[in-house]
């Protein structure tokens, strides 16, 4: 214990000197620090505002805060995109110099913000289905929370593209900073078709999928009370369920469909996610940078608890969520945002009931319930977020310019 805490000392006493060094040094203007669920590839809402940003500037200099244990191919960072350990010295200097930071979660290591310096917090979904931050404290732990607020105190602009998470930023996030209504960035993804068509091409090229090919992606949420989450699923079960709907309701194929069942877990579970699986139609996609993607190339989405039941329905798949736990979870992790019967999906409390749910299907009226749900919470996104972040960012390194002349 005593070796371990004179380590932690020799951290903690460089990270205070390669703070101070930063302090020496004058604001870069046009330095943007990122970070992604603390060090993880590029993906989420700050990737499409970096996307945004390069299309308008190629002087600026972006840098990516990345795990150190994975390279730039595995992170599939852009070339111009440097890449810096997250927690490390160099990230607490690059932080202390940038003029712009750009975030998707309230934890991270960060140093306090300097006058001058402009802090986009993303967050990391346009919409959930559970309760989180202040609605939750109770069930939060201190350390969060104290991390949390200490960001909102920091943040300098939050969005949304709906009514229900504008409320939620302005009145239950720690957070008493403008929040601005506009397109979320990566929605632009689901709402431009040839964006769609490119994101289905990628995931399949990058997992060997022909085109005929039928996606399954099951997306479960964390629980604080479980390990693990993949295993609530039977995936073989689930592969049948779906080739038994597609023989009835593909009459011209010439041959049944091929489905491929992709499993991602959540960020705080991906360090725990079992490597292989004996079933050449089951693929762990866990390390895939961008969930967004994974949602745009799927052809069905399962979930549960997960805010990313939502994209599914924006980019107009269809969704099924499997819930065994449903009573567990609402009562010892988070309650639920919406009920069950102001949501456009079925929820299956088992596989016979999801099998069920499968059958009875019906698109349209899906496609229907969820143009209703979405105009109940006053949703409008014209795909063009990232672009309206990227030149709100682009304003402020103007300004922020003009104040130092």
């Amino acid at each position: 214990m005593r070796i371990l805490q004179k380590i932690r000392d020799k951290l903690a006493i460089g990270w205070r000197i390669s703070h101070l060094i930063g302090l020496m040094k004058p604001i870069q203007n046009e330095k943007i620090v990122f970070n992604n669920f603390l060090g993880k590839g590029y993906g989420d809402d700050p990737k499409y505002i970096c996307e945004a940003l390069r299309k308008i500037r190629s002087d600026l200099d972006l840098v990516w805060l990345t795990d150190p244990q994975k390279n730039r191919e595995q992170l599939d960072l852009p070339a111009e995109v440097r890449c810096v350990a997250y927690g490390s010295r160099q990230a607490l200097y690059e932080l202390t110099t940038a003029h712009i930071w750009i975030s998707n979660v309230k934890n991270s290591i960060k140093p306090p913000k300097r006058a001058g310096q402009f802090y986009l917090q993303t967050w990391h979904s346009f919409l959930g289905i559970k309760q989180n931050e202040q609605t939750v404290e109770q069930k939060l732990s201190p350390e969060y929370v104290l991390s949390a607020k200490r960001d909102a105190a920091m943040t300098d602009l939050m969005y949304s593209n709906n009514d229900i998470r504008l409320a939620l930023y302005r009145n239950h996030y720690w957070y008493r900073g403008p929040v601005i209504k506009c397109g979320v960035p990566h929605c632009g993804l689901y709402l431009k078709p040839e964006k769609m068509a490119w994101a289905g091409a990628r995931v399949r090229e990058y997992f060997s999928l022909d085109a005929d090919t039928q996606i399954i992606l099951y997306a479960p949420t964390f629980r604080g009370y479980a390990e693990t989450t993949e295993m609530l699923l039977d995936f073989q079960r689930c592969l049948e369920i779906f080739a038994e709907w597609g023989k009835r309701h593909d009459d011209t194929a010439s041959a049944p469909k091929k489905y491929v069942l992709l499993w991602r877990l959540h960020p705080n579970l991906a360090n725990r996610c079992r490597e292989q699986i004996q079933n050449p139609s089951v693929v762990n996609a866990t390390n895939y940078p961008d969930i967004y993607e994974l949602v745009a190339a799927c052809d069905i989405l399962i979930s549960d608890y997960s805010a990313c039941i939502f994209d599914g329905a924006l980019a107009g798949k269809p969704v099924f969520l499997y819930t065994p736990d449903l009573q567990q979870y609402c009562k010892d992790d988070r309650a639920l945002t919406f009920s069950p019967q102001q949501l456009p999906f079925s929820f299956s409390m088992n596989h016979t009931q999801l099998k069920e749910n499968v059958e009875t299907f019906s698109l349209s009226d899906y496609q229907n319930k969820c143009r209703q749900f979405f105009c109940s919470i006053g949703l409008v996104d014209d795909g063009t977020g990232a672009e309206v972040l990227a030149q709100r960012i682009l304003d402020q390194i103007k300004e922020h310019e003009r104040s130092r002349e």
